[in-house]
């Protein structure tokens, strides 16, 4: 990977680690946007600041030490690239979590609720996803009035017989 910063890089983790909260938060600069904030609770927040058509704009890369000086000009490195093929970093990471958020929502379960299927066992013992309470919600098993092992009832089909 390049590095794509305009001056030297004065930050190091020694100095990283001898940093002190203050009254007020405060930021220490590494170069080519990137800064760390030093909060008064303590906290330590990466950042890069950086223009978007002409507007300045900020986004967080996450809290030191989980996020290492070399791991925070990484992804700097990486949104600046991004920022000069045309793209809005901020707008680029917020759509991949949004994929990422739709992907873990659609589940097995979900999948399964939603589509009718011949399971083989009798339509009498199938498992409710709105029957339990708390933890339990889901586990219990809910009696149809169907018979045999021909079909199974999905949601809409028992809503209907209600």
């Amino acid at each position: 990977m390049t590095c794509l910063s305009r001056g030297p890089q004065i930050l190091t983790a020694v100095q990283i680690k001898t940093l002190k909260p203050r009254e007020r938060a405060y930021k220490i600069a590494d170069g080519a946007g990137l800064y760390l904030l030093v909060n008064p609770n303590g906290s330590l927040l990466w950042r890069v600041k950086f223009r978007f058509h002409g507007i300045e704009k900020k986004m967080a890369l996450g809290r030191y030490p989980d996020i290492s000086l070399r791991e925070a000009r990484e992804k700097r490195d990486e949104a600046r690239e991004y920022l000069e093929q045309g793209g809005d970093p901020v707008a680029h990471r917020k759509q991949e979590r949004l994929k990422a958020e739709a992907a873990a929502r659609t589940t097995f379960r979900v999948v399964a609720v939603k589509r009718p299927f011949n399971c083989g066992y009798p339509s009498s013992l199938l498992v409710d996803p709105n029957r339990g309470h708390g933890p339990f919600r889901g586990h219990g098993l809910m009696m149809t009035s169907g018979s045999g092992a021909s079909t199974c009832a999905t949601r809409s089909s028992r809503s209907a017989a209600v």
